[in-house]
């Protein structure tokens, strides 16, 4: 069975990508959907829902980052990134998207001209 996962960040969609089932204890099951938690402003900023053929949307996993907006300097990660560091299937599919691949580019390089000299 073939799903789409979708981006959107900042209620912008950034396009989707073709999905298959992940395995979760041997067992083939629906990816997740991931929602982007920023622990600053208490904000959903991103969202990637995974939907199936018959329309169902699957159940959410929340991930904690920081928006865009603020930078997190007690962690290490990029602020406003969708890459995901435990679901390589997911960040491989999320660069199958190029606006989704654009907006990885552009936070990324917003990091490192960030950073002091």
């Amino acid at each position: 069975m073939s799903y789409t996962q979708h981006y959107i960040v900042e209620g912008k969609p950034l396009g989707s990508s073709p999905r298959g089932p992940t395995l979760v204890h041997a067992t083939l099951a629906a990816p997740d959907s991931y929602a982007y938690f920023c622990p600053i402003c208490a904000e959903v900023w991103a969202r990637a829902p995974t939907i199936s053929p018959s329309g169902k949307v699957s159940r959410f996993t929340v991930w904690t980052l920081a928006c865009r907006k603020h930078h997190d300097t007690e962690r290490l990660s990029v602020s406003g990134s969708l890459l995901l560091p435990w679901d390589n299937t997911y960040n491989e599919a999320l660069f199958t998207s190029d606006a989704a691949l654009r907006w990885e580019f552009q936070v990324h390089m917003e990091a490192v001209c960030s950073l002091p000299s």
